[in-house]
């Protein structure tokens, strides 16, 4: 993060306001202090989200209600953190991981057999990078 902000392709809201062709990730908390530091969703602002749409109905109405409100272009884009088998032994290949460990799946167990250096942490186990 530290990187990015001294990178000098981050900035502010303040040094937003009035920008044009500029991308904005925005997260619910962040929708409040960027109109505290004067940036005004406008009609002619797009709106892109790509996580799971339950998360529209209880994270971000309020971001929801501020654009369509504004009447600003709203585009959903599916988009998936799930990879195939055969796309994750080949992304392992190709970065030569000397360890692997997996998260965010209830069915890892069912794939090990053909990763070498898989590492299976129990929840709150910390992993410390040799």
């Amino acid at each position: 993060m530290e990187r990015c902000a001294r990178s000098g392709n981050a900035m502010g809201a303040a040094k937003l306001t009035g920008a044009r062709d500029s991308v904005v990730m925005l997260r619910p908390s962040l929708l409040r202090d960027f109109t505290q530091k004067g940036m005004i969703i406008e009609p002619g602002d797009a709106w892109v989200f790509s996580m799971w749409s339950g998360y529209l109905e209880t994270q971000y109405e309020d971001v929801m209600r501020s654009f369509d409100s504004a009447g600003a272009t709203f585009t959903k884009i599916h988009t998936s953190g799930h990879a195939s088998r055969d796309d994750l032994e080949e992304f392992a290949r190709q970065i030569t991981a000397r360890h692997l460990v997996p998260i965010h799946s209830f069915t890892w167990d069912e794939h090990l057999d053909r990763f070498s250096n898989v590492r299976r942490l129990r929840d709150g186990e910390p992993f410390v990078v040799p």
